[in-house]
Parts: structure tokens; sequence; C-alpha cells
């Protein structure tokens, strides 16, 4: 500008879009979940294996949609738990 030269116009620097989202309960519980298979794959572990947590009550199971599905808080309990591999010993 002191050499009398204009400033450069601004250009375009940001656009904001605002969204908004309807999420009914049933879609809320199924974002907190999991397939039994997502679960195994999760965990590291056979489906069948996840069963057996299930029915132990290591893992929390909810009906969304009909579908039987694990929690993922469940899931994330027990990966922070001191878990040993193998067999349980009886």
């Amino acid at each position: 500008m002191t050499d009398g030269i204009s400033a450069p116009r601004q250009a375009h620097v940001a656009e904001v879009h605002v969204v908004s989202v309807d999420v009914s309960d049933g879609d809320a519980e199924a974002a907190r979940c999991v397939t039994l298979t997502g679960a195994a794959e999760r965990i590291g572990v056979s489906r069948p294996r996840v069963t057996a947590l299930v029915k132990s009550g290591t893992l929390d199971v909810r009906l969304v949609n009909g579908k039987r599905m694990v929690t993922i808080e469940s899931v994330n309990r027990l990966l922070a738990s001191d878990r040993k591999p193998g067999r349980p010993r009886v």
C-alpha cells in the first residue's frame, strides 16, 4: 500500500453448514453396541467364546431391533481387565 498498490481482495475463506439429525432411541442404542461377531473380533476370541462370556455375565447384551448386540462398554471393560490367555482353571 505504501507503493500505491491496493491490497489484494480477500478470497472466499470459509463456508459453514448446519446439519441437524434426528436419532431414534433404537439407533442410539445400536450405536452403543456391536454384533456378537464384532465383539469377537474386537476381543480376539471366537464367536462361541463371546456367547459363553455373555452367558457368564461378563459381557452385557441388549436386544436392538430384534437382534442380540453386545454393549461396547462391556467389551471395553473386558479388554481393560487383567485377562490371562487359555482356559480358566476350574
